[in-house]
């Protein structure tokens, strides 16, 4: 059956997002305040200090130039890390201070990946971290699991050997051998898609931003728990900004935007791997944000189009599972035919379909969908997601993983464009 796509999804023009925060690509150094810095962490005589917004004022903060030392550039104690110790800044006591000057104010450096559990194979929704044990591993939002701090080292910090990454190798969690010899588990570590700022303290979130026990979206930062936005220019309840008022902060100290009906908090979306990007199209005056992700090495962009559809229905009180189920997806589930119950979430109200094969654009797709488990009655939908996926195209599963999500927040279609980079001058292609 051919899927004729909309004209909505043909001859957008590109204009790229300019964003007014810094680029999540790459390290996020934190203050001593908690605040997110907007640049570097810079030598400024004697201390280190960077720029940060807030409440519209851009301020210096002290912040430390490399994880586990001060202001000043001295380690923290290793039985005193970094911390606000009960106090409303982060500090730590130094190794080589002196009784006059034996600590100093410190502040974080955060990678902006996604840290996958070695057990469960989750994403963490806190911090991987010690947290005064001998080994790193975080909260899930289902239970604690090992988790690795950087890319292919174990949950205990030894690096794994260069010819045997992190994987599972046939086990039901991932591990690796270890240059010191022997092996142990290990956690995968993925650089985030996009990062999400959240609204009160403007902080990113370190795990993804979602629901969980809430009819709302939030996710954990440094500064604790606080309200986010799935999409670009939505509120944390997933509902549009008014066109003429997108998330900002508009001269308060929190993100907010106005609705059709009323206003409400939100958080901004911001480039990390992948990038929102502002389209028009032919049909519509109002643009829309799409998807994109670049990849240099290949010479190449996925592009996340959305076709809406009246096919799906609001995953609702389902979302949450949803999310946990999507986090398994693997790329050994790129069936050759169809097949139901390809996965089938831990609570059991959920499961994936690959519902065939169709023609779209010209190209061949698998046409995957996120069902309600149960009978469907006649002339009403049971599905919350659909992913259709080109076929014989290498992609990585966390682009999988995300359209998924993309399907569900916006309840449309999403279907995955792999093409060459466009030209300069070139229209959307």
């Amino acid at each position: 059956m051919e899927l004729g796509m909309r004209s909505g999804l043909v001859l957008m023009l590109t204009l790229t997002i300019a964003l007014n925060l810094q680029s999540a690509n790459g390290k996020t150094f934190i203050s001593y305040l908690g605040e997110n810095c907007i640049d570097k962490c810079m030598i400024s005589g004697s201390q280190f200090k960077c720029e940060i917004k807030s409440d519209d004022q851009f301020n210096y903060h002290y912040c430390s130039p490399q994880q586990g030392v001060d202001y000043q550039g001295r380690a923290c104690k290793v039985d005193h890390p970094c911390d606000k110790h009960g106090l409303n800044y982060f500090w730590c006591y130094v190794k080589d201070g002196s009784p006059l000057n034996s600590w100093g104010y410190c502040g974080f450096i955060r990678d902006d990946f996604n840290h996958i559990t070695s057990t469960y194979s989750l994403p963490c929704k806190d911090e991987c971290s010690k947290r005064n044990d001998m080994y790193f591993w975080c909260e899930t939002g289902k239970k604690w699991d090992y988790c690795s701090p950087a890319q292919n080292v174990d949950y205990k910090g030894e690096r794994c050997k260069s010819d045997h990454p992190c994987g599972k190798y046939g086990e039901s969690y991932t591990w690796c051998h270890l240059e010191k010899g022997s092996w142990d588990k290990c956690g995968l570590v993925e650089l985030k898609i996009v990062s999400h700022r959240t609204s009160k303290y403007g902080a990113i979130c370190l795990g993804e931003c979602r629901k969980e026990g809430t009819d709302y979206f939030w996710c954990e930062t440094v500064r604790g728990w606080d309200k986010c936005s799935p999409l670009p220019d939505v509120t944390y309840k997933n509902v549009p900004c008014r066109a003429d008022h997108s998330c900002d902060l508009h001269g308060q100290s929190y993100y907010w935007c106005y609705t059709d009906d009323s206003w409400d908090y939100c958080g901004p979306v911001e480039e990390n791997e992948c990038a929102y990007e502002r389209v028009s199209t032919r049909k519509r005056a109002i643009s829309e944000f799409v998807l994109i992700c670049h990849d240099t090495g290949n010479q190449r962009e996925t592009h996340f189009l959305v076709d809406n559809t009246d096919d799906l229905i609001e995953a609702g009180s389902f979302e949450y599972e949803a999310q946990l189920m999507i986090a398994h997806w693997n790329n050994g589930l790129l069936l050759p035919q169809s097949r139901s119950q390809i996965l089938i979430s831990d609570e059991g109200h959920l499961r994936l379909d690959l519902q065939g094969f169709t023609n779209t654009g010209g190209i061949r797709h698998r046409n995957y969908q996120i069902q309600i488990n149960e009978q469907r009655r006649p002339g009403t939908s049971t599905s919350i997601a659909q992913v259709l996926i080109p076929d014989n195209v290498d992609l990585p599963e966390r682009y999988i993983r995300r359209a998924f999500v993309e399907s569900m927040h916006r309840r449309a279609r999403i279907i995955i464009r792999v093409q060459p980079f466009c030209r300069e001058q070139q229209p959307y292609c």
